[in-house]
């Protein structure tokens, strides 16, 4: 792809097609690696649709019917971060309906949440301080975190290096950063085709 450079490591060599297919709902794809840093990206980037499910209800729906899935990744996310930081604010940018945060809290966390759909009031409703919106310098300005997660949130930013630098300042002095993404080289990706949800 001529005339694109990396969002990683800024690279402007030709980047590889290695995949097309068409998103549900958004329509074509194409797939391409950076030759220097390995990342997989589609271009053009898709403009999101962003809330499939776009009323309250349909979340609240969500939430109940998949609870239990909700807590299960929960559960494997959080269990991440107590091997690096046990107590203190967490923030889960992209929270969704706040299945992150539930499991967080029930470790003891104090939860906070950035959900631009309507999944921040399922969120909100269960108790956690959100943000119904998007990420930026003004949200929740007056709090540092000892714990900032992206779960499946990085992949959607168009420049993630500057949104990466953003949180920085938003984390304690001995704070984490977790960060969760599709790994397009997984045996899970490569058994599901075009029908891997990192797609």
């Amino acid at each position: 792809m001529k005339g694109a450079a990396c969002p990683i490591c800024d690279s402007d060599d030709q980047l590889k097609k290695i995949q097309s297919g068409v998103f549900p709902k958004i329509g074509p794809f194409v797939l391409y690696r950076c030759q220097r840093c390995g990342l997989v990206q589609t271009a053009p980037r898709p403009r999101p649709v962003y809330d499939a499910m776009n009323n309250l209800a349909e979340r609240q729906q969500y939430y109940e019917t998949h609870r239990a899935l909700l807590s299960e990744y929960a559960a494997r996310d959080v269990a991440w971060v107590l091997q690096l930081h046990a107590y203190g604010s967490w923030l889960d940018i992209g929270c969704n309906v706040g299945g992150t945060l539930d499991g967080a809290r029930s470790t003891g966390f104090d939860t906070w949440g950035v959900e631009a759909g309507f999944g921040a009031l399922v969120a909100q409703a269960h108790g956690h301080r959100i943000q119904h919106g998007y990420w930026g310098h003004d949200v929740f300005a007056a709090q540092q975190f000892d714990v900032v997660s992206l779960i499946h949130v990085i992949e959607h930013i168009d420049q993630p290096r500057l949104f990466l630098n953003s949180i920085g300042p938003r984390l304690k002095a001995d704070g984490h950063l977790y960060v969760c993404v599709p790994n397009y080289a997984s045996i899970l990706r490569r058994a599901k085709g075009d029908g891997w949800y990192g797609l």
